[in-house]
């Protein structure tokens, strides 16, 4: 529906108002910060100790959109072993949403030569690789603070604070989404995140691109944030059978999320320059995720009378409430569980004798 696409605040149709969620129009331009510290981390954990700054450049539409900002928080491969945040893909992701009017941060993380601290059970493994996957989680909720915190100086939004990872990247991403808030909260031997300990690490969507990992099967749950999956089944790296373990386990615990099954594609370039119905992963992962953060709804007439439509993705979940005013408080929330890509309520004036509707999503956002 062409309704979608208005920039408006405001529906009047049939004689009710609707409040929506109006999108964010392209940008004129933006421009890169880079080197930012978000973050002191420990280092050497078996020869002596130490600390290393964390750093990310800030990709930013450059005039004030007089709105806040939906964010991309981007995490580079590399195996945990290598990858920097100036990686290809990463500054392909980062360029194209920010001229979309997003904000983009793309972080490092610490690697197996930092030689990081970690509990005493991944310890136990002996594995520098592992270590280091503990302590890029670890990073990337540390990322996700530092932008909430922010927030103000960049015009974000922290209702809308999305991240992407590519490869270990993606890794760090599904744990950032699945788990509780204490979960990889702060380096070994520290009682509380070392910064921004009031702002939350979880990300209100996900893009998982050829990196998902089911591990950590038992934190998955039906509050998660929405989930968007991208890799070949001929991935010899990680293997896809990865990311069919992530979307059983989004299914089984009714997680909003999509699958992109690319075939014949093995791990990296191949994978990430893939094209599903000529659309590549960008142009998927901004649809995917303006369904959760630019939330557009209609009114239209259908049979029985007057219906809201809008984009969603199954398993999502709504909240449609009323109000007599819109300067008043929205009351009455009806729970709406999508069960396809458009979402329709039907209305009757039994049911909503009020001029005003808002309709709030909550899977991972509100």
């Amino acid at each position: 529906m062409t309704s979608w696409r208005r920039h408006a605040r405001w529906l009047v149709t049939r004689g009710l108002a609707l409040f929506v969620v109006g999108a964010v129009g392209p940008a004129a331009g933006w421009q890169v910060t880079s080197n930012l510290v978000y973050a002191t981390a420990a280092t050497r954990a078996h020869s002596g100790g130490g600390t290393t700054h964390l750093l990310l450049d800030v990709y930013a539409p450059d005039e004030p959109s007089g709105r806040e900002r939906p964010t991309l928080v981007l995490v580079h491969g590399g195996s945990f072993v290598a990858g920097d945040k100036t990686s290809p893909e990463i500054v392909d992701a980062a360029c194209y949403f920010a001229e979309r009017g997003w904000v983009c941060a793309a972080i490092n993380y610490r690697l197996t030569a930092d030689d990081p601290p970690v509990p005493w059970w991944v310890e136990l493994y002996g594995d520098p690789q592992l270590s280091a996957a503990y302590a890029a989680v670890v990073d990337t909720k540390r990322a996700m603070r530092w932008v909430r915190t922010h927030a103000g100086e960049w015009q974000v939004d922290p209702r809308r604070l999305a991240v992407l990872g590519h490869s270990a990247g993606a890794f760090c991403a599904v744990l950032a989404a699945i788990t509780d808030e204490d979960d990889f909260a702060n380096d070994a031997g520290t009682a509380v995140p070392d910064l921004y300990p009031e702002q939350s690490g979880k990300p209100n969507a996900a893009v998982e691109v050829s990196g998902g990992h089911a591990m950590f099967g038992g934190e998955y749950d039906a509050a998660d944030p929405p989930l968007m999956i991208w890799h070949g089944d001929a991935d010899t790296v990680v293997p896809y059978t990865n990311a069919l373990a992530v979307a059983a386990q989004c299914a089984a615990h009714g997680i909003p999320y999509r699958f992109y099954t690319l075939a014949g594609k093995q791990h990296g370039a191949e994978t990430w320059l893939a094209t599903v119905d000529g659309r590549n992963i960008k142009v998927l992962a901004e649809d995917f995720l303006d369904r959760f953060f630019k939330l557009r709804v209609a009114l239209a007439c259908e049979t029985g009378g007057p219906a809201l439509l809008w984009p969603g993705l199954t398993n999502a979940r709504y909240h449609v409430l009323s109000a007599p005013t819109p300067d008043v408080a929205f009351t009455n929330p009806l729970l709406v569980r999508a069960t396809s890509e458009t979402v329709c309520v039907f209305l009757s004036a039994t049911n909503w004798p009020a001029a005003f509707l808002r309709v709030q999503i909550l899977s991972g956002q509100w």
